[in-house]
Formats: structure tokens, C-alpha cells, sequence
């Protein structure tokens, strides 16, 4: 008669699997998410004062400015999932003709310079963060929300970007190797 002892759960495996299905919806929705939030809240603020302004005669002091980061939020995050269902801008016509390894390699240059713009941007938008953060800067138009917060979407959207793009080129070495076709062929039904 064979017994299996059970073995109770550690609280570390616990921990280990929930920060997997944390990583595995992030992985999946995390952009999605952010940018129809940020787009619902901008549309929603824009509305909400122009009714304001309208009937009111009145406007937040701080609307225009928030509009304004929530933009900036989602056009960065935008820009990490435009790579991450690989709609961002291409010329495959002439790439398509081009041999296998040319392919490749153009590829490969591209998530360079995508690497490389990220990181300059990333240590650029960093010390600005830094420098409002030293001076105490606060959003237009309210009394204490730090500047440096509105403008954290710069370099969370550029984190973003590097992440997308490194898992971009390994998704593309893997192709690569199994000789797969290595093309962008961007699809609205892949990202629905």
C-alpha cells in the first residue's frame, strides 16, 4: 500500500505562485488596462469641466494640467503596447523581400535603437523626475500633488518599452532558430 504524505504548502510557495498569476496578468493586460483607464479619466475630466464651463461659469484650476499628464501616461504606455502587438510603424515591403538573415538582422537593429532611445530617455526623464522632486515642484493648479508623480508615465511607459522590446527579441530569436518566418504582420483579430 503506497501512502502519499501531503505536504503542506509553504508560505513562500504560496507567495512564488501568486506573484506568477500577478506577472501573468500584467503580462497580458497591463497596458491595456492603464491606457483605457487613463483615457476614460481624461475623456471624463474634459467633459465633466467642459459642462462645467458651460453652465457654470467655472473650471477646476487643475483640469487642463491633469488632462494633460493623463495624456502623456497614455500615450507612452501606448507606445509599449504598440510594440508589444508589434503595430508600431514598419516598412515590411521592402523587409519582406529581403532574405531570412537580412530580415533578422534588420530586426535586430531596430530593438537596438528601440533599447538604446529607452535608455536615454529613461536616465534623462529619471533626473528631471529627480530635480521636481528636490524642488518641491506641484501640479499646476493644486495645492499638493508633486509634479514628480504626474510625471512618472515617462519613464513607467519607457520601462515598458524596454520590457516589450527585450521580450520582442526573444520571441524573435526563438522564431529565428526554428525557422520560423520572423515577420510583423499585425492583425486586429490578434489583439482583440
Amino acid at each position: 500500500m503506497n501512502r502519499e504524505v501531503l505536504v503542506p504548502e509553504t508560505a513562500a510557495a504560496r507567495g512564488w505562485r501568486v506573484a506568477a498569476r500577478i506577472y501573468r496578468w500584467c503580462d497580458g493586460n497591463l497596458e491595456f488596462a492603464l491606457m483605457n483607464t487613463s483615457y476614460a479619466l481624461c475623456t471624463l475630466i474634459v467633459f465633466v469641466e467642459a459642462v462645467r464651463r458651460y453652465l457654470f461659469r467655472s473650471q477646476a484650476p487643475w483640469s487642463g494640467q491633469a488632462a494633460m499628464y493623463l495624456f502623456i501616461w497614455l500615450s507612452w504606455i501606448g507606445c509599449a503596447y504598440g510594440i508589444k502587438t508589434r503595430a508600431h510603424l514598419r516598412f515590411d515591403e521592402i523587409r519582406d523581400r529581403l532574405p531570412y538573415l537580412a530580415q533578422f538582422v534588420l530586426k535586430l537593429i531596430d530593438y537596438a535603437v528601440w533599447i538604446l532611445i529607452a535608455l536615454i530617455t529613461l536616465v534623462f526623464s529619471i533626473k528631471q523626475i529627480m530635480l521636481q522632486a528636490q524642488l518641491g515642484s506641484v501640479v499646476q493648479g493644486t495645492d499638493h500633488f508633486p509634479l514628480w508623480v504626474a510625471f512618472l508615465g515617462v519613464p513607467f511607459g519607457w520601462s515598458l518599452v524596454l520590457w516589450r522590446t527585450l521580450q520582442c527579441i526573444v520571441e524573435d530569436v526563438r522564431r529565428f532558430r526554428a525557422k520560423e518566418p520572423i515577420s510583423d504582420k499585425f492583425s486586429l483579430e490578434e489583439v482583440a
